[in-house]
């Protein structure tokens, strides 16, 4: 069984390199990562790929979109900040791999908590993703957990990534529904075999969230007849 301390000083040490990786871009994040995946075996290499190609298609470059009124939105997207990904002993390798690379070229930082006959491998793949020059905070090991369903009281969590089946995957829900203060995300796969939703061009929503930048030329400020009209005295 995993200590709730153990779990706050893995989040906060996280979480400590999660501005600087979510300030990289996904340009940036995808550069990295490309060290990363040419080190890894062909079917978990073309699962990283698909990851990284999705997120440079559909994340990287903000979306304009004209206001009702004139103004000038910019559409981006942001990482959630801490992520734990939770392989259960049915997890397979490939599915592993796809969640932990959707989740850092997201923008979010990651704490990778194994079943313990996974250990081996988990820690061969952040070995593997620091000699690609990732910064080592940010994919961390986290053993000791008995089950993923322990790890719901993470505090700072912005989701929770693993495979389980339907049964884990509602316990976990109704667990992480019952904390308090920011609504946690769970990004639960229930077919280990076909890996649908990991596999879909929608995963990497699952990890971001979305913030615009609003630039108003309409009002006093931005029109300059308007400020002219608000700067005479009546």
């Amino acid at each position: 069984m995993i200590k709730q301390t153990q779990l706050a000083q893995a989040a906060q040490s996280a979480l400590s390199a999660w501005e600087g990786w979510n300030g990289l871009g996904v340009a940036g994040r995808a550069q990295l990562l490309q060290h990363f995946v040419a080190q890894l075996e062909q079917e978990q290499a073309s699962m990283a790929q698909w990851q990284i190609d999705q997120a440079l298609r559909l994340i990287d470059a903000p979306l304009e979109m004209p206001g009702p009124t004139g103004e000038s939105n910019l559409l981006s997207t942001s990482g959630r900040g801490l992520f734990i990904i939770a392989a259960e002993q049915q997890t397979g390798e490939t599915a592993l791999v796809g969640q932990l690379v959707a989740a850092l070229i997201s923008g979010n930082v990651v704490l990778l908590a194994p079943h313990s006959s996974q250990s081996g491998f988990c820690r061969d793949l952040l070995r593997q993703l620091v000699a690609g020059s990732c910064p080592a905070a940010v994919a961390q090991l986290l053993e000791g957990a008995d089950s993923v369903l322990e790890l719901s009281q993470c505090p700072s969590l912005a989701g929770i990534a693993c495979v389980c089946d339907a049964g884990t995957a509602r316990e976990l829900n109704r667990q992480l529904c019952e904390r308090t203060g920011v609504l946690v995300q769970l990004v639960a796969e229930t077919d280990p075999a076909r890996m649908p939703l990991i596999g879909s061009e929608q995963y990497l929503y699952r990890f971001i969230t979305e913030q615009v930048c609003s630039t108003n030329t309409t009002a006093v400020g931005g029109n300059a007849t308007l400020l002219e009209l608000g700067g005479q005295a009546e």
